[in-house]
């Protein structure tokens, strides 16, 4: 495959014929120096991913990354998951979006994937948010629009749930979707612009994050709403991705920064320090910083609680 498109990539993309002349000579070489005991799958994607990149870099100016786009996310629905193929279509259909020059069509995408995801499958839950978030890196009022009219759309509000009538092959459970936004507004947050995010952190960010927990179910006086949100989060800091388990800690601590002592009381903080602490032995240096700011939240949530009279609590 890779030979095929070195002999058409004039006819491909003639402005990529002697990028491509050069370095998929090398993507084939990687691929016959090593067998299924020497092969390293997240070194393969990198490379491609790389490869993908300095291709949209040639292509800049065009509407080649959009037909790209397209073919991504067509060929999205064409894996079972979880599979490899999958998880990597979804990043580089993010690295790919992030180029669209025409904004209007990058939504349509996004709300299309956003439509067809199937929010109780870990998987796709989480190629969606990481797409989302390396879109955010240059396309973050789009993502943030997107996000905000797939909310308007499926007609949410606190008498309201209507999600299950959009999909009837896989109706959404309430808590999973709103538990895969309010990761999502924090993987945006992880990736954007520092200057962007300084832009958007508290409106629409943080107040969608708040919003989505606050308003998680009918019955408002629910603790344990609150806490299977919080626990439906820390399901993510076990993600194979980095930027998920980040995107997950600060959302954790986000959660239990925003809970009175009535609502802490009902936390097992043994449990949430232990799977915190084990990602301070985290490779990634921002996984353990996000960890390590989130731990010192809930040394300071369970000071609280310790504090919080129990007459005062119903």
């Amino acid at each position: 495959m890779l030979n095929l498109l070195k002999t058409l990539s004039q006819s491909i993309a003639p402005s990529m014929a002697d990028m491509w002349e050069l370095e998929i000579p090398l993507l084939v070489k990687y691929l016959e120096e090593h067998t299924e005991f020497t092969w390293n799958q997240e070194t393969w994607e990198d490379k491609l991913i790389q490869f993908l990149r300095n291709s949209l870099k040639k292509t800049r100016g065009s509407n080649w990354s959009l037909r790209l786009s397209k073919e991504l996310n067509n060929q999205i629905e064409s894996f079972d998951s979880p599979s490899l193929e999958k998880g990597f279509l979804y990043r580089a259909l993010g690295f790919t979006l992030v180029t669209g020059l025409e904004a209007d069509k990058v939504e349509v995408l996004l709300l299309e994937l956003l439509y067809k995801t199937d929010y109780s499958n870990d998987s796709d839950r989480e190629g969606v948010i990481l797409c989302f978030g390396l879109c955010a890196r240059g396309q973050v009022q789009t993502v943030l629009g997107v996000l905000h009219d797939f909310e308007e759309r499926i007609q949410e509000s606190e008498q309201s749930w209507q999600i299950g009538a959009w999909r009837k092959d896989h109706p959404w459970r309430r808590e999973t979707v709103k538990g895969a936004l309010m990761v999502m507004y924090s993987c945006v947050a992880s990736y954007c612009h520092p200057q962007m995010l300084l832009i958007h952190v508290d409106n629409p960010i943080t107040t969608k994050i708040i919003h989505h927990y606050s308003s998680s179910c009918q019955t408002q006086k629910k603790p344990a709403i609150l806490y299977n949100f919080l626990l439906e989060t820390m399901t993510y800091v076990k993600s194979n991705l980095s930027r998920i388990r980040i995107a997950a800690c600060n959302l954790a601590g986000i959660i239990m920064k925003q809970m009175s002592a009535h609502y802490l009381r009902k936390l097992d903080f043994p449990a949430l320090r232990n799977s915190l602490q084990e990602l301070q032995l985290d490779s990634d240096p921002g996984v353990w910083r996000a960890a390590l700011e989130t731990l010192n939240i809930l040394d300071i949530c369970s000071q609280q609680q310790l504090l919080a009279s129990p007459e005062g609590i119903s």
